[in-house]
């Protein structure tokens, strides 16, 4: 398609949308699915952003739309398909950098609005255009061709929302000048919709309605986590999250955990996306760790003990694309956030020792090959091989951080921990440290923030005892270079 044509349909869109407050909402409707069909198609999307006209009318109406409530489904599906990159190398970030400073921030105004009054509206929902829904391609965001004809309000806001909140975070990483009202509105209308997902979650808990097959109430719930997932990446962005939605992911997560074995794919998505929130919310966040003292810590605990001996259906059971198991990534995501919540807090940490540290070293002790503890539990002081592969080695530096930490200013979970290591040594945690230091080295992949914590916890370690007899080899470098170590979680 040539420029002239492009710039063309870029003009022609302006139109529509200065003339849709004034004209026949039956004609504006149609001209609108016009533009949604010109904006879905990569070689015209920028052409659309470069246009100034356009951008200006959309500046200047979109507080209006969201005021009347005209053609707000159908302008977020719009404004979805503006924004939605399936590859962010794609986007033109000077184009998009000029839109933050003009046209994003009334974009993000107007589709948190548009879920702000679509969940607390009691009103009933009116049905989305279906000159609009027959063009928008819903294919792309699990949205079963199905659930078409009835397309509420909050699905569109939703849809929006999730493309533009992962646009929000990259130019944020681009620079950090993004109007942080702008996200605090977004993060808490999306909190607010979240937890009201999640009273309804509880109450068909018992009758187990939700968890039988994928609703179109799952498909929201679902896209809500994924948003909030988007969010509380960006570390400067976490404290916009109040400390009780800490409290009400562990409760979602509880509840999803208990029917993962049911095998929707929406439940392990949006447990996925809860325990990922809560590693990222928890990561150097005091007031957020202290929220969860007492009873919320011990169903996360709880839940920790449960994690490996998931009862997954063959539909799930296996490995992802990249060579890992979900038990795999659900236990490194319970391992970091459970070393979140005890690295600063006396309080966590002793009650975490008091719950038991048995089913954490058990994971430490499955992770290392049999003719290794075989070695520790004897009194042979040779060397040590540490046959690893990638995914048992990133497990048991995980285990380690949340060890040493557990020790931290606490002798009593120190002595409980030296009783149980193989080899009564915590002199092992350093060098399982050491070894992942190494593997990520080696696979290019080692921060200086993550090489730092851990030097600093292995010289805490190395105060407690002096070091063993045994001498350990450092771990053969793994295959798989995938792996890595991080307290936050973030999405990929």
């Amino acid at each position: 398609m040539g420029d002239i044509k492009k710039q063309d349909f870029a003009n022609r869109a302006s139109y529509v949308i200065s003339g849709m407050m004034l004209g026949d909402e039956e004609v504006s409707l149609d001209a609108l699915a016009n533009v949604l069909s010109w904006v879905s198609a990569t070689d015209t999307r920028l052409y659309m952003l470069q246009n100034h006209q356009l951008r200006k009318e959309l500046e200047e109406s979109l507080n209006e739309f969201i005021v009347s409530g005209k053609a707000v489904s159908e302008l977020c599906l719009v404004l979805s398909a503006l924004f939605k990159y399936d590859n962010h190398t794609d986007m033109d970030f000077s184009i998009l950098k000029l839109l933050k400073r003009a046209l994003f921030p009334r974009v993000i105004r107007f589709v948190s609005g548009a879920l702000c009054k679509s969940s607390t509206s009691n009103e009933s929902k009116p049905r989305v255009s279906s000159e609009i829904t027959s063009i928008y391609d819903f294919s792309r965001s699990s949205f079963q061709l199905k659930w078409r004809s009835r397309v509420s309000v909050i699905d569109c806001a939703l849809l929006a929302l999730v493309d533009i909140s992962s646009v929000q975070s990259i130019l944020f990483k681009m620079d950090d000048k993004l109007e942080s009202d702008l996200v605090e509105d977004c993060i808490s209308n999306s909190c607010q919709t979240f937890c009201s997902f999640v009273k309804h979650l509880r109450t068909e808990k018992e009758k187990d309605i939700c968890f039988q097959t994928e609703t179109q109430w799952a498909w929201q719930l679902m896209i809500l986590s994924q948003i909030l997932e988007n969010y509380s990446s960006v570390n400067q962005w976490v404290g916009y999250f109040p400390d009780s939605f800490f409290i009400e992911i562990i409760e979602t997560t509880s509840i999803c955990l208990s029917h993962l074995a049911q095998g929707e794919v929406w439940v392990q998505s949006v447990l996925s996306s809860c325990l990922t929130i809560a590693a990222n919310i928890s990561h150097n966040n005091d007031s957020a760790c202290k929220a969860l003292h007492g009873d919320p810590l011990q169903k996360l605990y709880d839940m920790f003990c449960t994690v490996d001996k998931l009862q997954l259906s063959k539909s799930m059971t296996g490995t992802k694309a990249c060579g890992r198991t979900i038990e795999f990534d659900f236990t490194l995501l319970l391992l970091s956030i459970l070393t979140n919540l005890v690295e600063r807090d006396e309080t966590n940490r002793a009650q975490l020792g008091e719950s038991g540290i048995d089913p954490i070293m058990n994971i430490l002790i499955k992770c290392i090959p049999m003719d290794t503890l075989t070695t520790l539990n004897s009194e042979n002081t040779g060397n040590l091989e540490f046959g690893w592969t990638a995914e048992f080695l990133t497990t048991s530096s995980h285990v380690c951080l949340l060890l040493g930490c557990l020790m931290r200013n606490n002798e009593s979970n120190a002595r409980s921990i030296q009783s149980l290591i193989p080899g009564k040594s915590v002199t092992l945690l350093v060098h399982v440290l050491k070894a992942f230091l190494s593997f990520q080295e080696d696979a290019g992949v080692l921060s200086e923030d993550i090489k730092k914590a851990t030097m600093d916890m292995i010289l805490e370690i190395r105060q407690i005892e002096a070091p063993s007899s045994v001498k350990c080899v450092p771990a053969k470098r793994p295959q798989d270079q995938n792996a890595t170590t991080s307290k936050k979680r973030v999405k990929n």
